[in-house]
Order: C-alpha cells, then sequence, then structure tokens
C-alpha cells in the first residue's frame, strides 16, 4: 500500500478500503469518518484506521507534512517510513512537523492513526 496505493474496494485483509472525505479537522474527525463512511458506531475507541492518498507534485521539492493525531501515528511517503510517533496524547492539529521530499508526479501517502480511548 505505502509502495503502489491503493484503489476503493481493495482488499486487505477482512477490510475493505473505502473511499471518502474529511468534514472537519475536529477532535473527532476519525471517528466521524468511521462513522459515516463505515457505518460504524458514533463512538469507534482503541481502534487504528489507515488513510490514504496521492500527493501530486509539480517538481522535485523539500517541503513540510503537518500531522495531528490522537495518540500514535506513522507516516509512510513513497514506500518509506518518514515518522512514526507513539504518542499517548490528546489531538492538536498540526502538532508534528516533519521534513519530506517530494520526487516530480505522484508521492503516495499512508497515514496510520490509533486511538486509545476515545476522541481521535
Amino acid at each position: 500500500m505505502a509502495i503502489y496505493g491503493v484503489d476503493r474496494g481493495d482488499r486487505v485483509g477482512d477490510a475493505v478500503w473505502t473511499e471518502g472525505s474529511f468534514k472537519s479537522l475536529g477532535i473527532n474527525n476519525v471517528n466521524d469518518f468511521a462513522a459515516e463512511y463505515l457505518g460504524l458506531p458514533d463512538s469507534v475507541d482503541d481502534t487504528t484506521a489507515y488513510f490514504f492518498t496521492n500527493i501530486l507534485s509539480p517538481d522535485e521539492r523539500d517541503t513540510q507534512l503537518l500531522v495531528g493525531s490522537d495518540d500514535c501515528v506513522v507516516v509512510w511517503l513513497n514506500g518509506e517510513e518518514v515518522w512514526r510517533n507513539p504518542a499517548l496524547r490528546g489531538l492538536t492539529l498540526d502538532e508534528d512537523v516533519i521534513d519530506i521530499h517530494l520526487k516530480k508526479g505522484s508521492n503516495p501517502l499512508l497515514i496510520k492513526v490509533s486511538d486509545q480511548g476515545g476522541d481521535w
């Protein structure tokens, strides 16, 4: 996934990749996403979710990726792990600033976010 990406409907174990968009960047946005797109209960705690997108860059460049998470977060860019923060914390948007290098064209980005106890 981190190298080649995924498409809507692809299976990973018992899970199926679903396409969607965050409606807000609020304190419980991953939970809201799971409830809306996956039909899960209003409170999905003690869970891990993966999100994939593709960054299209017009040229090769160094830049920063801003990541906010409630608890552990791992980030892969172009198939390589570029960030890991095994934190147990409350959500603050853009609290981790990661220096990254984008190549010209497609740059697959995979993010794993884990929750341990609520609001993620």
